[in-house]
Formats: structure tokens, C-alpha cells, sequence
């Protein structure tokens, strides 16, 4: 019966993607069933203080008829079109939001992002040869790897399609005559434009500067042209996708790019702040362990690296295979009319496209401190949010490793890139095995020894310049921590560490013949999407809340927040980071729910229109596009945020007396 269904999709490609666009919208609903069925609203990122009062904004707009291009709630009017955090000129919100509330609609719109990257990837991978088990699990590999806390945010959502549109549409261009090539670079070419219009131009720009690199190292390396000749094909790809995507996005660009000269971000992000957020050695265990986890002292999370334990072996298994054969010149194996050399010779694209990724957004990375100088570039921060087209580059070779597992197994590379994951899989489950079973007071002592060992070699040096029972105390606070976060009681850390083990376990079998080839991939596929579903649902935990307990009492919300204030609450801004709110939780290394809700409630207590939404300069100055000279009176004010971190190295004291001293200034500007 099986044999037949498949043979029947073989068939008929329309009845193949309806089936696998049904399997990832149940997957999607399963993933992310708190969000659908149970009232939960994102609340540990911007969505709740700008992009919910956005879309309220927007909707009240549409149904009023009034125009949605300028608010009159912040200063004497703002044009909120120069953001396009928003998207107020894509046709697809202005559908959803002419029905749904500000709510519904940005979930609604959020589940079709996702979904259009899941079937854009999978699409992508068939169209270059890969099996439809491969390529189905491109985009529930890559979507878990950004964390939750930019995923939830529209504007980066709406680039999520972008680069596999685009990949697969260039795939349609090759070997086919001149007009359907046209009708190709013409859709993508409108993805872009949309991506421009409603999304995050820095996901953007980055997206289309790494499709650019795989255009021209394709026609390179897959089709071996001369490097002038891959130059002029590439121009004939890129040019007119890009011209069409910068035509159909000009109403948006034009006002924008008028305004930057006029902004903090006019003479680009001090190189400081931009190249100061970037991939670390401690942040390599994010490759084995999903970015919503904390590791005291070696990573904070976040980072995008993470695209499951599977195709993590097996991306290292694509790499082992493309440096041994050198696109097929070293290794011996089958290759009926050249297609293995051809597969292998894409895989070494794909490889070389994400290496140059990680190149730029590693710590200390030359490359990124040239590209934070050019033009559009310098504009953007943090330069480890490449990563987030990255771990695309990074899924799809992890599929052509599924494959080449498959067809090189026999071989003794194979077997020893699989056996080197094991030191790797068996230290990470020994050190969670001793953390919860060996007791505290054991940890006690071993923190002890450490603290010896630091006192005779590293105290007084490199920067270790504070006393030394600073120290013992820090090192005991990260033990208890480590044992805290990495807890087998709870399930998002057990369940991943089990998922890591039984990824390895499988690969194992099916490398050394315990498996065929269909049970390998039926399992490798139900681990892969209970991963994706366990991911989702762990960051929902820790970045969501039901929508009921919104605006409900808390200890900290009725201590933190004066009876007097309640309606006119205008110090968060400043305050929350310091005086009470220290008092009643002090720095710990990592924020907890109850706390992050609290959060939640004090940005909502002054409702929608509160001068800390939208996106557009607010008193606080969190937005690019901020003013400079609106900048200069908020750091003369005391505010703690803008792009320019102007404040951040002033003592409390200093902030707290420009703040009072400019009550009068602020008050008018709200």
C-alpha cells in the first residue's frame, strides 16, 4: 500500500507538495497549539510593547478608513511608514488585518511565514536532486535555529522565504529557454520586494549577498565555467531579480533611504557595538544543544548555530566527504553519468556558502570588520545575526549529508566522522549525567580545587584583577547554576539531551548496517519532527503567556507600580533596569518566566498607545531610524538605550539627575 502512494506521488508533483504543504501546516499546529487553541500571546520579546500596538494601530486604521501612514499618538505626530518593522504596505497584512484583530492577525501571519519557509526549503532540495525525506527536513531544521525571541517578531518572520525562494528559483532558470527563465527571476524578484517591504533589511540585504556568493560559485564549481564567463551569468541572475524587488519596493525605500542621513545610523554603527555580538568558542555548543538553554560562563543562548543533532552529524559528514573526494577527484565510488560528481560538487557550494558565513560572524572575523565599513552594511548591528541565513546554508548541507551517509557508508570516512561525533555525544551526556546525579556538596569541593587552581595561575592576570573571594564565589554560583539550567527535571533539557543521544544511536546503526534504509529514514524523520515540535514548545514556555494573565496582579507588578501610577506610568523606560526592581530581584545569570511576565505586565500597563510602541522614536530611543537630534536630548536626558549606547557607561546616579533635571523636556515629548 505504501509502495504505491509513493509511486502515485512520484507521479503527479501537484498531489506530492499538497501532501507535504498538509504535513507542515499539522506540524506548525501541533508546534505551536498554546499560540492557536489556547490564547497565548508572545510576551518575551518586542511583540508585546511594539508589534501587537503596531498592528492595532493598523487595523483601527484600515477600519476607520483613516490613514495608516501616520500616528498621532507619539510627539505631534509620527510617520510610521519609515519603519518597515511593520509592513503596512504588504498587500498579504493589509488582507489579514481588514478581519483579524492586532492579535490573531500577527499569529495568523507569523504560522504563513513559517510555513512558506518549510515549503520553500523542501521545494529547494528536490529541485537540486535531493530525496524528498532530505528535503523535507531543510526547514524544520533551520526555523527552530533562530531563537524564539527574534522568530516571534514579524519583520524577521517575513524573510524567513527568502533565500529558499530564491535558491529554488534559480535552480528553475538553469537549462531551460530564455522566457520561463524570465517568469523565474520575475517571482523571485517579487519575493524580494516583499521581503523589502515588510521585513528586516538587514536579514534582507545579508539573504541576497549570500545568494549572490551561491549563484556564482555554482556556476563556477558545478558547471565549471571560466570565472569571467560565472561573473556574466551571475549578473544575468542577480540584476534583474534584484531591480525587480527594489522597483516593486521603491514606496518604501525611497522615504526611508531620505531619512537615514537625518538619523543616528547616518554615519553607521560604531564598529564597537556591531562587531561585539559575535559567535564565540563557548557558543559551539549550540550546535548540539537548542540556543533557549543557558551555559554559565560559556554561552548566554541565543545565538543561531543550533539546526538538530541530526543534521549536524550529518553536515559534518557532507563536509568529511567534500574535502576527502575534492568534488569526486579522491575517493572512489559509483558515478553514473556524473551525477554524484555533480551532487557532491553542489554540497561543496553549500558547504563553502556557510563557511563563509561563519567566517564573517565569528569572533574576531576580519571579513566582518571590512564589510561594518561599506556602504548599507555599517548600518546594521551585530554581527551574528548572519547566522540567521547561515543555518539555512548550514540545513541544506545537512541534507546533502543525508544522502552521501547513505551512498558512502561503506567507506572508512564515513565510519570515523561518525565515531569522532561520539566523543563529542558521550562527553555532553556524561557531563548531564554527573551534573544531576553526582551531589552538591561534591560540586562544592571540586569548585574549591578550581578556585585553587585559578588562585596560583590565572588571579592577577589577563584582566582577573578583583579579589580572589569575588572569584570562589562566582565559580560556586556557576556550579549550582550549571546544575539549575541542565536539570533532568526539566523536560526541554531532558528531552533534547535524549533526542541528541537517540540521533547518534541511529546514525550508528544505519553506518554499520544494524538498519535499512527505510527504517533509518522513518526514524530520522519522526526524531527530527518531535525535535522541531519540542523546540517550539520550550521556547513558547519561555517567551509567551496566556493572554488571560495579562494585566493580572503580581507581587512585583503591585510593589513595582504605585496605585498612583497605574494610569500614568512613565518612567519603565528608565527605571525598570534599576532602583526597586534591583531590590526585588537581584542579577541572576539568567531572567526567570515569572519574572519575564512581570516584565510583560509593566510594558502593558499604559495600554497600546504608550510611548514606548511603534517602533518609531519613542522617549526611550530604541528604534534605527531615531533622530539625531531627538538622540542627543534623550542621552542629555538620561535615557538608557538609542543606537549609539551613549549612556550606558554612566553611573546610576549620574542618569537618575539628568532624568529629574529634564522632567519638563520629557513630559512634552510624550
Amino acid at each position: 500500500m505504501i509502495s504505491r502512494v509513493v509511486s502515485y506521488l512520484d507521479s503527479h508533483r501537484f498531489a506530492t507538495a499538497l501532501v507535504v504543504g498538509i504535513f507542515f501546516a499539522v506540524l506548525l499546529v501541533i508546534a505551536f497549539a498554546p499560540i492557536i487553541f489556547r490564547g497565548w500571546i508572545f510576551s518575551d520579546t518586542d511583540q508585546l510593547s511594539l508589534f501587537y500596538p503596531y498592528f492595532s494601530f493598523y487595523r483601527d486604521a484600515i477600519r476607520t478608513g483613516q490613514s495608516f501612514l501616520w500616528s498621532p499618538w507619539l510627539f505631534s505626530g509620527s510617520p510610521v511608514y519609515l519603519s518597515q518593522t511593520g509592513g503596512f504596505l504588504d498587500p498579504l497584512n493589509r488582507v489579514i488585518f481588514s478581519f483579524f484583530d492586532e492579535i490573531t492577525g500577527v499569529h495568523l501571519r507569523l504560522l504563513i511565514d513559517y510555513f512558506l519557509a518549510l515549503i520553500f526549503s523542501y521545494f529547494a532540495g528536490r529541485a537540486f536532486g535531493l530525496s524528498r525525506f532530505a528535503a523535507g527536513l531543510i526547514g524544520i531544521a533551520y526555523i527552530p535555529s533562530i531563537h524564539i525571541r527574534f522568530l516571534g517578531i514579524p519583520p524577521v518572520a517575513h524573510v524567513l522565504f527568502l533565500t529558499p525562494l530564491c535558491i529554488y528559483a534559480f535552480s528553475q532558470t538553469l537549462g531551460i529557454e530564455r522566457k520561463k527563465r524570465w517568469l523565474w527571476l520575475v517571482i523571485a524578484g517579487v519575493g524580494l520586494g516583499l521581503a523589502l517591504i515588510s521585513g528586516l533589511t538587514q536579514f534582507v540585504v545579508y539573504s541576497l549577498f549570500l545568494f549572490s556568493i551561491f549563484v556564482f560559485l555554482y556556476f563556477c564549481v558545478v558547471e565549471r565555467n571560466r570565472l569571467r564567463t560565472a561573473c556574466k551569468k551571475s549578473i544575468k541572475v542577480l540584476l534583474p531579480l534584484t531591480a525587480i524587488g527594489a522597483i516593486l519596493s521603491l514606496p518604501q525605500l525611497v522615504p526611508v533611504f531620505q531619512y537615514i542621513p537625518l538619523s543616528i545610523r547616518s554615519s553607521g554603527v560604531d564598529p564597537a557595538i556591531a562587531l561585539g555580538r559575535s559567535i564565540e568558542i563557548g557558543d559551539f555548543l549550540l550546535f548540539l544543544f537548542p540556543n533557549y538553554l543557558y551555559f554559565p560562563y560559556v554561552s548566554v543562548g541565543i545565538k543561531t548555530l543550533y539546526v538538530g543533532t541530526f543534521f549536524f552529524f550529518s553536515s559534518l559528514v557532507a563536509l568529511g566527504v567534500i574535502i576527502k573526494t575534492k568534488c569526486g577527484r579522491a575517493m572512489r565510488f559509483e558515478d553514473r553519468d556524473g551525477y554524484q560528481r555533480r551532487r557532491i560538487a553542489l554540497a561543496t557550494v553549500v558547504a563553502a556558502v556557510f563557511l563563509v558565513v561563519f567566517a564573517i560572524a565569528i569572533d574576531g572575523s576580519p571579513i566582518a570588520w571590512v564589510l561594518q565599513r561599506l556602504p548599507v552594511f555599517k548600518l546594521f548591528r551585530y554581527v551574528d545575526r548572519w547566522m540567521w541565513v547561515g543555518t539555512w546554508y548550514l540545513s541544506f548541507l545537512g541534507a546533502f549529508g543525508i544522502e552521501m551517509m547513505r551512498d558512502f557508508r561503506d567507506t572508512a570516512l564515513v565510519r570515523k566522522i561518525v565515531a569522532w561525533c561520539g566523543v563529542f555525544v558521550g562527553g555532553s551526556a556524561a557531563g548531564a549525567i554527573a551534573l544531576n546525579v553526582i551531589p552538591g556538596s561534591v560540586w562544592g569541593r571540586f569548585g574549591s580545587i578550581v578556585h585553587s587552581i585559578f588562585s596560583k595561575f590565572l588571579y592577577g592576570n589577563f584582566g582577573y584583577e578583583k579579589a580572589a573571594a569575588h572569584y570562589a564565589d562566582a565559580i560556586q554560583k556557576g556550579l549550582a547554576a550549571w546544575r539549575e539550567f541542565l536539570s533532568f527535571s526539566d523536560v526541554y533539557f531532558l528531552l533534547p539531551l535524549c533526542l541528541l543521544v537517540g540521533s547518534y544511536v541511529l546514525c550508528v546503526f544505519f553506518v554499520w548496517k544494524r538498519i535499512n534504509l527505510r527504517h533509518f529514514q522513518i526514524a530520522a524523520f519522526s526524531l527530527s519532527c518531535i525535535l522541531f515540535v519540542v523546540i517550539m514548545r520550550a521556547s513558547i514556555h519561555e517567551a509567551a503567556m496566556p493572554r488571560a494573565d495579562l494585566g493580572s496582579s503580581s507581587a512585583l507588578f503591585d510593589r513595582f507600580v504605585p496605585d498612583e501610577d497605574m494610569l500614568m506610568f512613565r518612567t519603565f523606560p528608565f527605571m525598570l533596569d534599576r532602583g526597586k526592581y534591583t531590590e526585588l530581584f537581584p542579577p541572576t545569570y539568567k531572567i526567570s518566566n515569572a519574572q519575564m511576565r512581570a516584565y510583560s505586565e509593566l510594558k502593558q500597563v499604559s495600554g497600546w498607545t504608550n510611548i514606548n510602541t511603534l517602533v518609531i522614536p519613542s522617549v526611550d530611543g530604541y528604534d534605527p531610524l531615531l533622530p539625531q537630534d531627538l538622540f542627543d536630548v534623550l542621552a542629555m536626558a538620561g535615557s538608557t538605550r538609542g543606537g549609539n549606547y551613549a549612556t550606558t557607561t554612566l553611573p546610576p546616579e549620574e542618569l537618575v539627575r539628568r532624568f529629574i533635571a529634564h522632567l519638563d523636556g520629557i513630559g512634552m515629548m510624550a
